[in-house]
């Protein structure tokens, strides 16, 4: 066991209570690693046996010894493999071995009070009184409890009435305890000392993953994610809600045995993103998720595409693609509802035609489509337009990149046996769906298709993200009535509180949104905001940033957030005479989640996280005013958890507040003059909690 940690300016009870919480958790952690020294033992027994048996049998000559040696080998091979299952339970255990602690006083068979004691994890271990979220009937008391309250609840078959008298949340990482969250508030443990959150900055060596939000659901969110398998999910976050985490927890629930007959090589999480792909990768083994394909939505299509629709391809893994892309007005129309349903039903009927003659026999009836576009966007001209580029691309034997979710809905109606699946040949069980927002209804549509109904869905968004070329997501209740959602088995779940921003980003990025509706969060410094005279002295004042968040956090990520990858190529160029190797571009093709500085691009961070995050003059010029605009600049924000700054040196974009605004701490470096510009350090208010 380590040093007793440190408990400098806390209360007695406070100190009390958390020494009490890491006693108990290096009790369970000495526990687990003597139970694992153990099992690993009897691996090594049972390997050699088997070993020994597979050559005896081998050996054998008679057919009544072989018989009897087959038998003894499959046991022991079954021993082996129990035994290698419990080892990988008990390692990932130590790692992490529960995310909560609950205490709970009931009657004894005598009336007598009496205290049980739970703990919360991915994994079971009676020993320790760890109990499986996913699997204990008893942990909805933690969920849908608090502390001092009384509970009466039916758990497997039988009454149980008490009361909650502890209830703590705890991380780890590595099998050590990072923070507590309990009835005083919330502790992180860094160097031995208990620093109380608020009291100064805090470092978090689990930001590259995705946040364990479970101890911190509301009973609402909790009875959710544990519906039935009939339901299906909406649902809808702010930015740092941890939207994504709930629908991968949703996820997890339903792969537990005890929940459903789900299987994992059934399921499917489509994202939008190859780097959100490769974040969520990371992070589903610590879920007790594995088994599960993770595709984007361009890597899902082309194959599906690959195989219904080879005529498109001008090699096995590329489709061909017109020279010129379409204009806006077509690709408004072929991402419609109006479109969509036509298309639908001349596929049910005309199952022998190709994908683009159906294309064009549905731009041929200009008055259906008129009378079923609710938008009235749509009009005989553009719709003779789009009929005229089907022709153009027909003769050239090639595909729109708009058409990819049109014609892959084609051919999932008129084609069975798409996904290939062992059990059910055509559909997924259950399919995730990230950024939803994003996406068109022509998307949707091939989502809607891949399951055998909507139930089967649990699809995540926020509209304020939308950022998509294609996004005309037709919103959540159009979304319901289209596709025929039952409203008993659809649940909506919203999400209003950010776990990942503080409080004054988070206010920060509301009123770039236009909103007042973040009342609560996280405490933390606002953001910090550098005006310049000129981009010689908004990159000195970028630099010297940079390096206190670096030397502050040194095994942190921090990102330099460009409107575009042009941009974002630039502005590496400039930072790496200071910083080197340390600084590193981040893109589709080469993003990677190590500690320093990152130079990237609003389109490549959704979903991301880090620790701090400067946001590279964020102009009129390259944050236009309009939607669009509005809504990356929201992004670009909301991936901060700690610091947030923004250094500017032309006119600000419009959606920002004024630089004197009490939201932000401006610094108007443009109006001191250059002699003194290197007397001051206002850099260091990266540790000003004002």
């Amino acid at each position: 066991m380590g040093e007793p940690a440190s408990t400098v300016q806390l209360s007695s009870e406070e100190a009390s209570l958390l020494e009490e919480e890491l006693s108990i958790f290096e009790g369970v952690i000495k526990s687990l690693t003597e139970q694992r020294e153990r099992i690993e033992g009897r691996l090594r027994t049972e390997s050699n046996r088997a070993r020994e048996l597979t050559s005896q049998l081998v050996a054998a000559t008679r057919e009544e010894d072989k018989a009897m040696l087959a038998s003894d080998e499959a046991v022991s091979h079954a021993l082996r493999d129990q035994h290698t299952q419990s080892t990988t339970t008990l390692e990932k255990l130590v790692e992490q071995p529960y995310f909560a602690r609950f205490v709970v006083e009931e009657e004894d068979q005598h009336g007598d009070p009496m205290e049980l004691e739970y703990k919360l994890g991915f994994a079971a271990n009676p020993d320790c009184r760890i109990v499986d979220w996913r699997k204990a009937p008893i942990s909805k008391i933690y969920y849908e409890y608090k502390e001092g309250e009384e509970y009466s609840e039916e758990i497997q078959g039988r009454e149980r009435e008490g009361t909650v008298v502890l209830r703590n949340s705890i991380s780890a990482t590595q099998g050590s305890l990072r923070s507590v969250t309990c009835r005083y508030g919330t502790f992180h443990l860094e160097g031995g000392e208990w620093r109380k959150e608020g009291a100064g900055p805090i470092g978090d060596p689990r930001q590259h993953l995705l946040k364990n939000i479970l101890p911190l659901i509301t009973k609402e969110q909790f009875q959710l994610i544990t519906e039935p398998s009939e339901s299906a999910l909406l649902i809808q976050g702010i930015a740092g809600s941890g939207k994504t985490t709930v629908a991968l927890h949703r996820l997890a629930w339903l792969l537990h045995e005890d929940n459903s007959d789900i299987q994992a090589h059934e399921v499917l999480v489509l994202v939008l993103n190859p780097i959100l792909k490769a974040y969520i990768s990371q992070t589903l083994p610590s879920m007790g998720i594995e088994g599960v394909r993770i595709a984007t939505y361009r890597e899902w299509a082309t194959e599906i595409l690959r195989r219904t629709a080879p005529e498109f391809f001008e090699t096995e893994a590329q489709l061909k693609f017109p020279e010129t892309p379409s204009p806006i007005g077509i690709s408004r129309l072929k991402r419609s509802l109006a479109y969509l349903s036509l298309l639908e039903d001349a596929a049910a009927v005309s199952t022998e035609q190709s994908l683009r003659a159906i294309d064009i026999a549905v731009l041929q009836e200009a008055e259906q489509l008129i009378a079923r576009d609710e938008t009235k966007l749509l009009s005989r001209d553009l719709i003779d337009q789009a009929f005229t580029r089907a022709r153009t691309l027909e003769s050239e034997g090639s595909i729109d990149p708009l058409e990819v979710p049109a014609f892959l809905r084609l051919s999932q109606i008129k084609r069975s046996h798409l996904l290939e699946l062992p059990s059910e040949g055509r559909y997924f069980r259950h399919v995730v769906v990230d950024e939803v927002q994003d996406l068109s209804a022509i998307h949707l549509g091939t989502l809607v298709g891949t399951v055998k109904t909507a139930s089967d869905l649990t699809m995540v968004g926020d509209i304020a993200q939308q950022i998509g070329a294609d996004a005309d997501f037709p919103g959540w209740e159009r979304l319901q009535q289209f596709w025929k959602f039952r409203q008993e088995y659809t649940r909506y779940i919203p999400l209003t509180v950010s776990h990942r921003s503080t409080y004054p980003i988070m206010q920060f990025a509301d009123h770039v949104q236009g909103r007042n509706s973040v009342s609560q969060g996280r405490k933390g410094r606002r953001p910090i905001w550098f005006v310049c005279r000129d981009e010689q002295q908004g990159v000195a004042a970028v630099v010297r940033w940079l390096t206190t968040a670096v030397e502050r956090f040194p095994s942190s990520m921090t990102a330099v957030i460009c409107a575009s990858k042009q941009e974002a190529q630039y502005v590496l160029s400039l930072l790496k005479p200071t910083f080197g190797v340390a600084a590193r571009l981040g893109d589709a093709s080469s993003f990677s989640f190590e500690e320093g500085i990152i130079v990237t691009d609003v389109r490549q961070v959704k979903g991301l996280e880090f620790m701090n995050v400067l946001l590279w003059n964020p102009s009129r010029r390259t944050y236009p005013k309009n939607q669009l605009g509005r809504n990356l600049l929201y992004v670009a924000a909301t991936r901060a958890q700690e610091n947030l700054c923004i250094t500017s040196w032309e006119p600000a974009c419009g959606y920002l507040p004024h630089w004197t605004s009490k939201l932000v701490r401006g610094i108007d470096l443009a109006s001191e003059p250059e002699e003194e510009e290197e007397e001051q350090n206002p850099f260091q208010a990266i540790d000003d909690r004002s």
